[in-house]
């Protein structure tokens, strides 16, 4: 199934790499091929700061609890974090993450992808070189290797409740693990290509997951089942972010804007059915909406 969609922002000169909303919808910051972050404003769609975070090419976007600052990650395996509008290194701390922290000297790990749990205590890194670890975000002490875990993740996601780590792999689908423990929970498979990127929605009721050839799926985050799948019309996508209602999400790749795809599946199941003129069959619902 194919999502309605239109783009959120202007031209910004290069293709996305990386990109996300901060948790209360002003801003959504979004790496580029130039190198830099940009970020916008929303509700005016204009670009209020331009960052240069100095990790090479931006990988990994999420804002710091309170949006106070942007974390980046990027692929010479270092970690920057910047005011989202001076684009500074901010004077406070948040846990170890200051300034900019390189793998190869610093406390968090070898990595090109980054997350953070919503309460800021956990930061998470994976890469193409080294497996999926989890850190103490105050004291940059390793506290696990997630079991199993690979060397060529994409992608990183906190579930909202900070005891689901997931990522997504060029070799691997999506695993799901354990924070506490470090076991993996599940394993997901639903694309035809590399996973890319994925991302929960703000409820945390929702795991997105795109491939490159342009397929988002949509999982129940509680019990992993498959609840969609749609096609978003974009060559790549190199990465992706909820709208703050969990309705939309803006997706980034090679168009050099951010596309808006509605996923609210209520609404391409109402639609479908008005098309139809009658209720979806079970063969229907599995072959168009999941």
């Amino acid at each position: 199934m194919t999502g309605a969609h239109k783009t959120l922002l202007a031209e910004l000169g290069a293709s996305i790499t990386a990109l996300v909303f901060s948790s209360a919808g002003r801003w959504i910051a979004v790496g580029t091929a130039q190198g830099d972050v940009q970020v916008w404003d929303v509700l005016h769609r204009q670009r209020v700061a331009r960052l240069e975070p100095d990790v090479g090419l931006p990988r990994s976007l999420a804002f710091t609890p309170g949006d106070a600052a942007v974390l980046s990650a990027g692929t010479v395996n270092s970690l920057a974090v910047l005011s989202p509008i001076s684009g500074h290194r901010p004077p406070v701390r948040f846990g170890s993450l200051h300034g900019a922290i390189y793998f190869g000297d610093g406390p968090f790990g070898t990595g090109t992808a980054a997350a953070i749990s919503k309460d800021g205590t956990l930061v998470a890194t994976g890469s193409f070189l080294g497996p999926v670890e989890l850190y103490d975000a105050t004291s940059g002490k390793l506290l696990r290797t997630m079991d199993g875990s690979f060397t060529d993740t994409f992608s990183l996601s906190f579930s909202n409740d900070g005891r689901l780590l997931a990522a997504s792999t060029a070799s691997d689908g999506i695993a799901v693990w354990s924070v506490q423990t470090g076991k993996r929970q599940a394993s997901l498979f639903g694309h035809d290509g590399d996973v890319c990127c994925l991302r929960h929605s703000p409820a945390g009721d929702v795991l997105a997951s795109a491939d490159d050839k342009g397929n988002v799926v949509l999982w129940n985050a509680a019990t992993f089942e498959r609840m969609a799948r749609l096609n978003v019309p974009t060559s790549t996508i190199s990465d992706m972010s909820f709208s703050r209602d969990g309705q939309t999400l803006v997706i980034g790749g090679g168009h050099g804007n951010g596309m808006l795809v509605d996923v609210s599946t209520g609404r391409w199941i109402d639609h479908a059915c008005r098309q139809a003129g009658r209720n979806l069959t079970c063969d229907e619902w599995t072959r168009f909406v999941g």
